[in-house]
């Protein structure tokens, strides 16, 4: 019974996620326990906006390829929570988080193709609140 419950658990967990892709190469050099982490925590910050969660997914170690698809996940977070729910999560970070996320959100949103000229002025008309809460800007 126990077993069944895991499987169920673990079902759970990893099952994809409407709106949000998590490409394997963002997570290629993860261990199954990291990648357990890493949908973990991008379901508690989708289902419950839990902001330890969003601190969590900043903070996995990503390089290369993996920080443009872990940006773009990112991004599609941001799209799906909305700019203000995102962007209010924000506060918790601490500087450095902040900085790290400026630049994954920078890489995914031009990247991933999230509008016709992937620069900061439109990432700022999409996502002002979110762009303020990373840039410091009032």
């Amino acid at each position: 019974m126990a077993l069944l419950g895991f499987a169920t658990h673990l079902y759970y967990v990893f099952r994809p996620i409407e709106g949000v892709d998590v490409s394997e190469v963002a997570l290629s050099l993860e261990s199954p326990t990291e990648k357990y982490g890493y949908h973990k925590h991008l379901r508690l910050l989708l289902g419950d906006q839990d902001p330890d969660a969003l601190e969590y997914l900043v903070n996995v170690q990503v390089d290369g390829e993996g920080a443009f698809e872990h940006g773009r996940t990112l991004v599609q977070v941001l799209i799906k929570l909305g700019d203000p729910i995102f962007g209010g999560m924000i506060s918790k970070l601490n500087k450095n988080e902040k900085d790290t996320l400026l630049i994954l959100l920078m890489a995914g949103h031009e990247y991933g193709g999230f509008s016709a000229t992937p620069n900061w002025e439109q990432f700022n008309r999409q996502f002002p609140l979110t762009f303020r809460a990373l840039s410091g800007k009032v």
